[in-house]
């Protein structure tokens, strides 16, 4: 980007740029070769002094402020181990860092469900928001997809992968909420049965030897 891009002109002081531009012998200065570096320069120059920098927005999540503090807490301890000479200190110290560790790990598990719930439900209304789900905590760097339906055809569309991946997804746990739903005791009985079959078949054989 070039530099005078940089400037955030909105804010500038223009009164003060424009005093500077008009005192400046610009005859005597733009002499000789390179005229429009020479300009530039001195524009950028005069904009260095009058111009405030433009503020970039952040596209990064914030970090939530109870994580925050874990981090400073696992930051310190790690600083204090290199100062330890006793080892009873040293694995005090080791284990108060594994547990934050554990709790760290907590948060970032939870923030992940929250984001896997929030997709599944969004997965109707907003087959895209899935698909990003997907490919952000996929565990390999590479995009998703191509993906292949059942009759063969390969299919790149990312809002057809990601319709997919949701219909996958979603008879995931549909055949869960079947599994959930059945009760127990219909199989303890079953397997009853079944053992009380092979119990009299057994009995009967003894009795023919």
């Amino acid at each position: 980007m070039p530099k005078l891009c940089r400037y955030d002109y909105h804010q500038a002081n223009w009164e003060t740029i424009n005093n500077q531009l008009q005192i400046i012998d610009w005859d005597l200065y733009l002499t000789g070769p390179d005229k429009h570096k020479k300009f530039l320069n001195k524009i950028e120059e005069i904009c260095e002094k009058n111009v405030p920098l433009k503020k970039t927005k952040s596209t990064k999540k914030p970090v939530p402020r109870e994580r925050k503090i874990l981090m400073r807490k696992r930051s310190r301890l790690r600083n204090k181990t290199s100062k330890l000479t006793s080892k009873h200190e040293l694995q005090k110290v080791l284990d108060q860092i594994y547990r934050l560790e554990d709790n760290l790990k907590q948060h970032y598990d939870e923030e992940r469900n929250n984001a896997e719930k929030k997709a599944i439900e969004n997965i109707k209304k907003n087959p895209k928001c899935f698909y990003s789900f997907a490919k952000k905590y996929s565990n390999t760097k590479s995009t998703i997809g191509p993906l292949q339906r059942q009759n063969g055809d390969v299919v790149n569309n990312p809002i057809e992968m990601a319709e997919m991946l949701g219909q996958q997804y979603e008879s995931v746990f549909i055949l869960q909420e079947f599994f959930d739903k059945c009760k127990p005791d219909g199989f303890v009985k079953s397997h009853e049965r079944q053992n009380v079959k092979r119990e009299k078949r057994n009995g009967l054989e003894s009795e023919v030897d």
